[in-house]
C-alpha cells in the first residue's frame, strides 16, 4: 500500500505540477483511480485478515475463561477439607493452571492489535489515495473551467 500510496524508485508516483494540461492532469488521475482500484482490493484482504485475528484473539481468551472456570470449580470442590485456604488462594491457583492459556490469549490480543493498526495504516493511506484523486478532479474542472472563459 506505501508503495502505491508513496512510489518508490521501482514505480514512481509523480503527481503533475501546478501548470499541468489536461492531457497530464488525466493521465495522472487515471493513475490514481488503478492505484485505488489495487488499494481496495489489499483493504479487503486486511478486513478478512483482521476480522480472523479478532476472532483467534476472542476464542483465545474464551478457553482461558472457560478452562479457568473449571479449575476454580475442582478447587472449590474440596472446600470443606481446606477451610485453611482462602478464595483468594483458589483464585490464584486456577490462575497458575490456566498460565500457558493465558499466555497464548495475550499473543493472540497482541497480533490483533498490531493487525488492527495496520489496518488503520492502510485507511489513511487509501483515503489519502482518495484525496489526490478529488485534488485532480478538481483541478480539472477548473481546466474546462479555463477553457470555456477563453472561448
Amino acid at each position: 500500500m506505501r508503495v502505491l500510496r508513496f512510489g518508490n524508485a521501482a514505480e514512481p508516483f509523480d503527481l503533475p505540477a501546478g501548470g499541468a494540461g489536461g492531457e497530464v492532469v488525466h493521465g495522472a488521475l487515471l493513475d490514481v483511480r488503478a492505484r485505488l482500484d489495487l488499494a481496495e482490493e489489499l483493504k479487503l484482504a486486511a478486513r478478512k485478515l483482521r476480522r480472523e485475528f479478532r476472532d483467534k484473539a476472542r476464542l483465545r481468551a474464551q478457553e482461558r475463561d472457560d478452562e479457568y472456570d473449571r479449575r476454580l470449580d475442582k478447587l472449590s470442590d474440596g472446600a470443606m477439607r481446606r477451610e485453611w485456604e482462602s478464595g483468594r488462594e483458589r483464585e490464584a491457583r486456577a490462575r497458575l493452571a490456566v498460565l500457558e492459556l493465558t499466555r497464548a490469549a495475550r499473543t493472540a490480543e497482541a497480533a490483533r492489535a498490531r493487525v488492527e493498526e495496520m489496518f488503520d495504516s492502510l485507511t489513511d493511506m487509501f483515503f489519502g489515495l482518495l484525496n489526490i484523486r478529488e485534488e485532480l478532479i478538481a483541478r480539472l474542472r477548473e481546466l474546462q473551467f479555463e477553457t470555456a472563459m477563453e472561448r
